[in-house]
């Protein structure tokens, strides 16, 4: 890869072609079969953002773009889908700074930001709760297996059980972490 790309913020793959969240490049393209870099995805419109994590559900490409929420391409037709983003009237994200994303292995999309996390089960935002006054507040990272999320953030690692986004456990410095 370029100099250009070196610095990935995120990469997720579909098929044959790896999508990667770049500083300065945009959403570059990777043809894994081949080898060969495509063209980027340069201007979605927004310039210049802090964090970019990239996911795919099915044939969509979710993209977060810090400060705009998650844009949505359907790769399959070429067409931009309703953006998610922050609304005063609920089912929406917490705040449109989105930080991580993540599907889970039962298709769920979870995703990260600056005030909280919410999980999108195909029709509804569900906000993960647990952990008080001084529970989590901006999720940095997020993994699954079968049965839990755990989302790095910043008050330290938090799981949450997929099935009611609910807090399982937490591990801060409390517990030994730096």
């Amino acid at each position: 890869l370029t100099d250009s790309l070196r610095f990935m913020r995120d990469v997720a793959i579909g098929g044959d072609i790896a999508y990667l969240a770049t500083d300065g490049q945009g959403l570059a393209r990777l043809n894994l079969s081949s080898g060969n870099l495509m063209t980027s995805w340069t201007s979605t419109g927004v310039d210049d953002v802090d964090y970019a994590p990239v996911e795919l559900a099915g044939d969509v490409l979710l993209m977060g773009l810090y400060g705009h929420g998650v844009v949505r391409k359907d790769l399959s037709t070429g067409e931009f889908l309703e953006t998610w983003q922050f609304s005063r009237n609920g089912n929406s994200l917490p705040n449109n700074n989105v930080m991580s994303l993540h599907k889970d292995t039962y298709g769920n999309v979870w995703i990260g930001t600056y005030q909280g996390l919410v999980q999108w089960d195909g029709s509804n935002f569900n906000s993960a709760t647990g952990g008080g006054w001084n529970g989590p507040s901006t999720f940095y990272s997020i993994v699954s297996d079968s049965n839990y999320i755990y989302a790095g953030t910043n008050a330290g690692v938090f799981s949450y059980t997929i099935s009611n986004a609910q807090l399982d456990d937490c591990w801060n410095t409390q517990d030994g972490m730096p």
